[in-house]
């Protein structure tokens, strides 16, 4: 069951009344705490948790803007795995892939958006801000194709379906805060954003890393890519140039 803290109202300037706002003060901590522990407890990497849980004014609660990468991956015909296979499988198999895919954003330094049945959400440079985000989020995803081989290795063994999975890389400006009501929040990302990388997500096939103009802009000096590949995305006049 869960504890519910009520601030004292505080009456007077005596001790009385200085006990009672330390009280509050030590009350409000233990919300940020506990807030913070909700949040981002299994959807970032310890080391963030507890520079949150140390200075929680790096958490930006009222919303700011932010430039950030983020990630979108989806697995290809998984779809009809789902409908054909025994739902206990079916289970077993998608948590332990989304598993090992928590792991890798996590060392990465990626927080966990969302995960969107097989689909996987996360976003790079917040909850704390780093100049290396674009850069962290490509070496994830890479990271991320190797061990979905390992996964398939082992499916082999088994008798399972082998996977595949795309992933699409977006950087841009966008809005971090909690967002929702009282009684359930959560830390998210908001803009455009977010939309283009769902967008340029849409564009891979199984195996295929693509990125944004944006994230290539910021590491085309370290990464390594194909031809642009000119793509029609909804919203944009242009053709938007897409780099593997």
């Amino acid at each position: 069951m869960d504890c519910v803290w009520f601030t004292l109202p505080v009456g007077s300037q005596d001790e009385v009344g200085q006990l009672t706002a330390g009280f509050n003060a030590m009350l409000e901590g233990l919300r940020q705490r506990d807030f913070i522990r909700d949040t981002f407890g299994r959807y970032v990497s310890p080391e963030v948790a507890q520079t949150l849980l140390e200075s929680p004014e790096n958490l930006g609660l009222g919303g700011e803007k932010r430039e950030l990468t983020v990630l979108m991956s989806d697995l290809r015909g998984y779809t009809r795995f789902v409908e054909q296979g025994d739902p206990t499988m079916v289970v077993e198999v998608l948590n332990h892939y989304l598993g090992r895919m928590t792991e890798i954003i996590i060392e990465h330094g990626g927080t966990i958006n969302d995960f969107a049945g097989d689909g996987i959400v996360a976003f790079f440079g917040a909850p704390l801000p780093g100049a290396d985000h674009a850069e962290r989020a490509a070496a994830c995803a890479i990271a991320m194709q190797i061990i979905l081989d390992e996964v398939n290795r082992q499916h082999a063994v088994q008798g399972l379906p082998r996977l595949e999975m795309g992933i699409g890389l977006n950087t841009g400006e966008a809005i971090v805060g909690n967002i929702g009501s009282e009684k359930r929040a959560k830390y998210t990302v908001i803009g455009t954003v977010i939309n283009l990388a769902a967008r340029v997500e849409a564009c891979t096939v199984g195996g295929q890393v693509l990125l944004s103009p944006g994230t290539y802009e910021r590491i085309q000096d370290l990464a390594e890519v194909g031809p642009p590949i000119p793509v029609e995305v909804k919203g944009i006049r242009d053709p938007l140039l897409l780099y593997e």
